[in-house]
């Protein structure tokens, strides 16, 4: 059916391969018997309550669970696939890490051109930390619990954060105990709750 990789799990593949073989013969003799209920029932036009009710818990049971674990089987192996044949992906985590962080933290050649504030500084901070957490599953794992990645706690107003109310509170539960403040003075100063959250965390 497929060739076999010589550094993947002999087992594991022909299990798979093995299971894959007996759902497509098993859909095929399904296939063959929905065709001949139709056939059968052509041939004999007799109404029949029960043939209904027995079509109607097949449709309503049976093929919405089919078509629930035959996604989620493709969704799986297609992510599966992906990293596999990506180079970045098979990287060790330590380093994809220290991509992750550079990515956040480090200025890039226009952005050192320019002095930048300190709130524009924290956004683009979290916007990238975000958009890395969009990239695919593996990035967001690494993302999610990178301490280093939540450690600058925003001490301003959430809409100055693109209207991530959540920020603060991701920042207390992933990065530890080793926090930094940046704390920026807005016009709603009195509006900052940042001291409560920091003093009970």
């Amino acid at each position: 059916m497929y060739a076999q990789s010589n550094c993947f799990p002999g087992d594991t593949m022909q299990r798979w391969q093995e299971a894959g073989s007996m759902l497509s013969a098993a859909l095929k003799n399904y296939l063959d018997s929905c065709c001949n209920v139709e056939t059968a029932h052509l041939h004999d036009n007799a109404q029949s309550t029960d043939l209904v009710s027995r079509i109607d818990s097949a449709l309503d049971s049976l093929h919405v669970t089919l078509a629930q674990q035959l996604t989620q089987s493709r969704s799986t192996l297609a992510r599966t696939r992906n990293r596999s044949a990506s180079t970045l992906c098979r990287l060790p985590k330590e380093i994809l890490t220290e991509i992750l962080l550079g990515v956040i933290y480090v200025p890039t050649k226009h952005e050192r051109k320019f002095k930048i504030e300190m709130g524009w500084r924290v956004q683009m901070i979290y916007w990238r930390l975000h958009a890395l957490g969009m990239v695919c599953s593996v990035w967001r794992n690494v993302a999610v619990n990178c301490q280093s990645a939540w450690r600058v706690f925003p001490f301003m107003d959430c809409e100055e954060l693109s209207n991530k109310p959540l920020t603060k509170d991701l920042s207390l539960q992933r990065g530890a105990n080793r926090l930094y403040l940046s704390a920026i003075r807005s016009r709603s100063w009195e509006r900052l709750k940042g001291l409560e959250m920091v003093a009970e965390h």
